[in-house]
């Protein structure tokens, strides 16, 4: 069973402006969920962990190990840069959603990193992404804005 490690976590913007300061996580198997408002930094710190950003301080680890490919997966919002005029349809459907997330999970990564996985999703393709994700093996972290998304 896997568990994710950060002791001591910072990280700043370009600007310097400071994010995290001496953050601690630890998260262990299972299905875990960071939930804030908009902008509270759920991305950034789901960046961090995936290895597309760059820690000011502090270290993060997998099972012990320094995180990166192949033990952490990341899925990151995918409709994010979608026009709000477009439909969910025209973007991306449900099961290419689906496919992505199978694609992540392929590989049997130790971590699943998802952001925001349910937007524009309707209940029943909520369930099953939920389902799938259960279903792996390892620690999975996924970044919402409101507890009623995980129901």
């Amino acid at each position: 069973m896997s568990s994710l490690v950060l002791p001591g976590v910072a990280y700043a913007f370009a600007d310097d402006t400071a994010l995290f300061t001496g953050l601690d996580l630890a998260v262990g198997p299972g299905l875990t969920s960071l939930v804030g408002r908009k902008g509270a930094g759920k991305s950034t710190l789901l960046r961090l962990i995936a290895g597309d950003l760059q820690l000011a301080r502090g270290s993060i680890s997998v099972d012990g190990e320094r995180a990166g490919l192949p033990a952490v997966a990341y899925l990151p919002q995918l409709l994010a840069d979608a026009p709000a005029d477009r439909t969910l349809a025209e973007e991306l459907g449900v099961g290419e959603r689906l496919a992505a997330a199978a694609s992540r999970l392929f590989g049997r990564p130790r971590v699943l990193l998802l952001d925001e996985p349910t937007d524009n999703l309707d209940g029943r393709a909520r369930a099953r992404l939920f389902s799938e994700v259960e279903a792996s093996s390892g620690c999975e972290l996924v970044g919402v804005d409101d507890v009623i998304t995980l129901g």
